[in-house]
């Protein structure tokens, strides 16, 4: 045989005809193992089901978000099927064990998590799950370990500083008219969250506000302004959305919803009774700074520093924070945190009620909408092609 002969295609053989597992498992296997590593490493599919990013991220925006950009993470629960996060699509059973359970780390990124970035992330209050398979979040960074986070009468001060807000950016108001606004002028200024307050209030009933968190704020809206009970709407509107709804006919004027300092925001403690529209001054955990445990920092950061930053080896007991069993007076964190806020303020779920995000919990980056569909009630389903193909800002 010449060493020409070695090289030639050799004849299939078709003496025995291939099996279904033979056709087709080959392709399979190769096609799960190649979409497990792109997902770990390069990009995951995402789909925002809410609205507490809009109106800068929409529910039923389909995006991808980058592994590469903040670093992937070496996975910490290995035994899990693949494809897949906490159950089995359809079926619902859990998709994964703790039988394995690996040190979590976080391979080399291009760049670091910054202020003003759509980061997607796990969602801390997750406590029952592995921190790789908690529920995923998408919301803004808006300040990074070791910056100091304000929110006062709605605006976002960082170290002081006015946070330079997105474009959409979303607060609660109401909408001073007795007349009705069609559902086709809503949808031409592209408002997929309002209600009619007369829906909620009939007679002499107690009124009943539309979405939780705001029913004080209204009627106090209402005394403020002499308006009767019930009449108006109410709405989540951008600066945009305000400045053209004034100018149709039979608005009298759009209010902004202000939280007053009540007490229902992180960290739930008589000594710090701030809102989602005024909050702190409160400084964001550094890997490798130490701070002080007195009462005030203890209300502050012990959750934190028991849930994420030294599991199993911290617990408080009686005021005190015992690390390996001993009281401390000082702690010293050993990794980095984040605050998340969402663009919709007045309708997200956020840092202001979960409090810090730990580094190790982050995802990604949300960098590119490649499908919008229009999920809103208020509007039919359809695609929103002005949306698509576009990055995230």
């Amino acid at each position: 045989m010449s060493v020409l002969d070695f090289f030639k295609k050799k004849p299939a053989d078709t003496s025995k005809p291939k099996t279904l597992w033979q056709a087709w498992g080959d392709p399979i296997l190769f096609a799960v193992v190649a979409a497990t590593i792109i997902r770990w490493m390069l990009l995951e599919a995402f789909t925002i089901p809410t609205t507490s990013m809009e109106s800068s991220l929409m529910a039923g925006d389909f995006l991808f978000v980058s592994k590469m950009h903040y670093g992937p993470r070496t996975p910490m629960t290995p035994l899990q099927l693949p494809l897949t996060h906490q159950t089995v699509p359809v079926l619902g059973f859990q998709s994964y064990s703790t039988l394995i359970q690996l040190p979590m780390k976080r391979l080399w990124g291009f760049s670091e998590v910054t202020a003003g970035d759509a980061v997607v992330f796990n969602f801390p209050g997750d406590l029952q799950y592995p921190v790789d398979l908690r529920t995923n979040y998408i919301k803004r960074c808006v300040a990074v370990a070791g910056d100091t986070v304000q929110v006062f009468n709605r605006e976002l001060l960082v170290n002081g500083k006015p946070f330079i807000n997105p474009e959409r950016l979303q607060h609660g108001y109401l909408i001073n008219t007795n007349e009705r606004i069609s559902k086709e002028i809503w949808s031409d200024l592209d408002v997929t969250e309002y209600y009619n307050l007369s829906d909620h209030f009939s007679g002499n009933e107690e009124f009943q506000s539309p979405v939780p968190g705001v029913q004080n704020e209204i009627l106090k809206l209402y005394q403020q302004n002499n308006l009767p009970i019930g009449t108006g709407y109410f709405a989540f509107l951008n600066n945009d959305m305000v400045s053209r709804l004034s100018k149709i006919e039979g608005v009298k004027s759009v209010l902004p919803i202000i939280h007053e300092n009540n007490g229902g925001a992180f960290p739930y403690n008589e000594k710090f009774k701030w809102s989602v529209d005024f909050f702190g001054k409160l400084w964001i955990p550094k890997e490798g700074a130490t701070i002080q445990m007195t009462e005030d920092n203890l209300i502050l950061y012990g959750s934190t520093i028991v849930n994420y930053d030294d599991v199993g080896h911290t617990k408080i007991e009686n005021g005190v924070l015992f690390v390996n069993g001993s009281p401390v007076k000082e702690y010293t964190f050993k990794q980095d945190y984040y605050w998340m806020m969402g663009d919709n303020r007045h309708n997200s779920s956020d840092s202001r009620f979960f409090g810090f995000v730990p580094a190790d919990h982050i995802v990604g980056k949300a960098v590119f909408v490649w499908m919008a569909v229009n999920r809103s009630p208020k509007n039919n389903k359809s695609v929103r092609w002005s949306r698509m193909m576009r990055t995230i800002k």
